[in-house]
């Protein structure tokens, strides 16, 4: 993780999740919004806004509610190469992130995904996060060790 406050970016996260799960159930549950409230904490709501869900140029509005607050983010679909990668823009009052996630089958019931994300925060935000830059990345590494598990579990539960 690096951080730097400047014009270009306030911090720069990347990291690796190794679900035992194919490619394909791995990504179509990433991409499918009603499945996101299982594994992205305090997910509240997912509004379309405009364009076709998922897809570059769509405008998504995401809700959370973290500990009585509501936060809402602007998600624009930036890029999407199907099964394989997804990248998006998330604007809100706080900042600008640019999140970027990567698909790759490493066997036929294995999947690496790896993450990557610039944020830019406005404001107060831009103070705030130097204290906070460490709970940032542990909240999106949680929310994939989340899709993870959800995955891992939904495939045991099918053998049995």
């Amino acid at each position: 993780m690096r951080f730097a406050l400047g014009n270009e970016y306030a911090m720069k996260v990347q990291f690796e999740t190794i679900i035992d799960v194919n490619l394909m159930d791995v990504w179509k549950t990433f991409v499918d919004q009603d499945q996101r409230a299982r594994w992205q904490r305090d997910f509240h709501a997912y509004e379309q806004v405009s364009g076709s869900a998922g897809h570059p140029g769509s405008v998504a509005r995401l809700t959370f509610v973290e500990r009585n607050r509501e936060r809402t983010l602007s998600e624009t679909i930036t890029e999407r190469r199907e099964a394989n990668f997804l990248a998006a823009t998330y604007a809100s009052d706080e900042g600008t992130s640019l999140i970027v996630h990567q698909f790759e089958a490493i066997h036929e019931n294995r999947t690496r995904c790896t993450s990557w994300g610039n944020l830019r925060f406005n404001g107060i935000a831009k103070v705030t996060s130097l204290f906070s830059a460490k709970a940032i990345k542990n909240r999106m590494e949680d929310d994939m060790q989340r899709l993870k598990l959800l995955l891992e579990s939904n495939v045991a539960g099918a053998n049995h």
